[in-house]
């Protein structure tokens, strides 16, 4: 059967789906999506960005709103949002029966009474999260029923052992990843679930509820562009692989880059010990444009974690409540120099490095007052950081 074509027209970035969370602000949330702006700040990237609001048990989808108000707080600019729950996947699936991808058969699955329990290995695991053993009885720990092991028809996907070139970045993780990759192209891959899932499919006459997880990889995967590259913290590693599996399944063709940034460590509660209302309140300004640039700097790739950067914050806290309007002057004349380039992953790791570097030069250090000298200057120093190395 034919592959699908490659849209050459666009180069995205996309991420691996949000799980949408209660009405609270926690910072780290939205730290992928920053980077996503930044990367397109530097880059003529489209940014996707992917949300989870399936859920067997919850109904995830009523703080949406409140995610993509923060987004808009934060001063993100989205070209295309995407809602799991919303993605119409039978045309895709369609296609990866069609291509002899997808496959049933009868396999033994623990289950309890509420579904939470639905698993086909580890057993007998006793530090699993799913259920405690009581008794030697494995107990659940959402519906307090015993789980017990029923003979269930279920659907597999198979992957292709050969795979078209990937990027990694960083690439210390290569190794891991393509670990992973051969690991699952020699499995066959469960993608159902026994309990409700919210999205269904029919294959050789039978309803099977697809698993969330899936869903998800497929919907990204089906971002189709000439360049690709998909998002996450390092912690959604297994994520990755996966989607970009399912991705080279659909369009094996095309440049494909898994980027993962480092895992943003909270210990001292940032948000509420800094990220307080006196910036707004005496400058107009609102805090999460500092939260932006805080994370940004904060971020590198030697680390799998990461804290902010408390120094920078402190110091750019003072700057715009002395200088606003400079502050507003400077963020202007940036955004003009700054000159959209090609995506190039052999370019990326200089680029992000000097872009930060950049930024904290323009902020922190002492910038004329005269708006003619601070132009000529800002525009050496995006010249110097951004293009000379090229």
């Amino acid at each position: 059967m034919e592959k699908m074509e490659v849209n050459m027209k666009n180069d995205i970035i996309v991420n691996i789906p949000t799980g949408t969370r209660k009405n609270y602000y926690k910072p780290g949330l939205y730290v992928t999506n920053i980077i996503m702006q930044e990367l397109s700040d530097l880059f003529q990237l489209e940014q996707h960005y992917a949300f989870n609001v399936l859920d067997s048990y919850n109904d995830k989808g009523k703080y949406l709103d409140f995610y993509l108000k923060n987004i808009g707080n934060l001063l993100l600019k989205p070209d295309k949002i995407l809602i799991d729950k919303e993605f119409e996947l039978k045309d895709f699936m369609d296609y990866l029966v069609k291509s002899n991808l997808i496959s049933s058969k009868v396999i033994t699955h623990m289950i309890c009474n509420c579904g939470r329990v639905d698993i086909t290995d580890g057993f007998d695991n006793p530090r699993t999260k799913l259920f405690n053993i009581v008794d030697g009885e494995k107990i659940c720990k959402i519906c307090g029923t015993e789980c017990k092991e029923v003979a269930c028809e279920s659907l597999f996907i198979r992957f292709n052992k050969n795979h078209n070139e990937l990027n990694i970045y960083p690439q210390k993780y290569e190794n891991c990843i393509e670990k992973q990759i051969d690991f699952f192209s020699s499995i066959n891959y469960l993608i159902s679930k026994e309990r409700n899932t919210g999205i269904t499919y029919e294959y050789n006459g039978k309803t099977f509820n697809i698993d969330v997880d899936f869903v998800n990889y497929l919907m990204v995967a089906k971002e189709n562009a000439r360049k690709k590259i998909v998002i996450s913290s390092m912690h959604l590693t297994r994520h990755q692989v996966i989607t970009y599996m399912v991705n080279n399944l659909l369009y094996p063709q095309s440049d494909y880059t898994i980027f993962l940034h480092p895992y943003l460590i909270n210990q001292d509660n940032t948000r509420e010990r800094c990220f307080d209302d006196d910036v707004r309140i005496n400058t107009g300004i609102d805090i999460d444009e500092l939260l932006f640039l805080l994370t940004i700097v904060s971020n590198g790739n030697k680390k799998d974690e990461y804290k902010w950067n408390m120094d920078f914050y402190t110091k750019i806290k003072k700057f715009v409540e002395k200088n606003p309007k400079k502050y507003r002057l400077i963020k202007e004349i940036l955004q003009s120099n700054i000159e959209k380039l090609p995506y190039s992953y052999h370019e990326l790791d200089s680029m992000l490095s000097s872009y930060r570097e950049l930024l904290q030069t323009i902020y922190l250090k002492k910038m004329e007052d005269d708006e003619d000298e601070l132009r000529k200057r800002i525009h050496n120093e995006c010249y110097k950081k951004l293009y000379i190395k090229r």
